[in-house]
């Protein structure tokens, strides 16, 4: 993500709580500025240059998503990035950006299973 002004994302999920930064805690704050809104629900607002709303998704503990009602395969996440002229959290801005600064993430299974396969491995010296 570039930006050289202020950005707003927008992280929205039907079925998911989101988490960005710090896992289990309501982060709102960082180095003393308001950036983050709705830690631990639906829709997590992030707002600041793009290198420090890089930073809240990536940093930390990074984004987690948690289901309340069983598996998260198949949940969406969508993602929505705005250009701003001065910090705000006001999710409905969100709306006002490009349609190509919006994308959906779909989760899927890994497909791992705990299942035992035996096997020779050969090694070589």
């Amino acid at each position: 993500m570039t930006s050289p002004g202020l950005v707003l994302a927008c992280i929205t999920s039907d079925k998911l709580l989101l988490d960005v930064y710090a896992r289990g805690v309501s982060d709102t704050s960082f180095l003393g500025d308001v950036m983050v809104s709705g830690d631990l629900t639906h829709a997590v607002s992030i707002t600041g240059s793009a290198e420090q709303v890089a930073a809240i998704i990536n940093g930390g503990g990074g984004l987690a998503t948690y289901s309340l009602t069983g598996s998260a395969a198949g949940a969406e996440v969508a993602w929505r990035f705005v250009a701003i002229s001065m910090p705000t959290l006001r999710a409905d801005f969100c709306t006002q950006g490009q349609p190509k600064n919006a994308r959906t993430t779909v989760l899927r299974p890994l497909g791992m299973t705990l299942d035992l396969k035996k096997g020779d491995v050969k090694l070589k010296r």
